[in-house]
């Protein structure tokens, strides 16, 4: 009993450090990444996202067990892997510059979701 209230005297402790700023950060970056994934199951990008979390799946096993050449392997494929990704979702990327130079921030994370032709 006397662990479990250590426990939750050291949890109380480290909630007193979150600032707000560290709050709005968090908040920031998990709805990017929910719009990403949105944006991606939309469009044919979900199969290439699923193919990049399984290659990420796999380097993460490779360097846990000390799997040398497959860890080289596989981070060169997906350094190489996200350069082609520039390149083959040029469009995309540009469509999305293109909209946030033109409609501003907020445009780019309204609910409409546009697809390139």
């Amino acid at each position: 009993m006397d662990s479990l209230i250590l426990v939750l005297h050291k949890a109380l402790g480290y909630l007193e450090t979150i600032r707000f700023s560290d709050v709005v950060d968090i908040a920031l970056i998990a709805y990017l990444i929910y719009k990403l994934l949105r944006l991606a199951k939309a469009s044919q990008a979900g199969q290439v996202l699923k193919g990049i979390i399984v290659l990420i799946v796999l380097l993460w096993g490779a360097s846990l067990l000390d799997l040398h050449v497959l860890n080289y392997l596989l981070s060169n494929a997906l350094e190489i892997g996200l350069l082609a990704l520039i390149v083959v979702f040029q469009p995309e990327i540009r469509h999305f510059l293109e909209q946030m130079g033109s409609g501003g921030f907020t445009s780019v994370f309204s609910r409409h979701v546009t697809t390139v032709d």
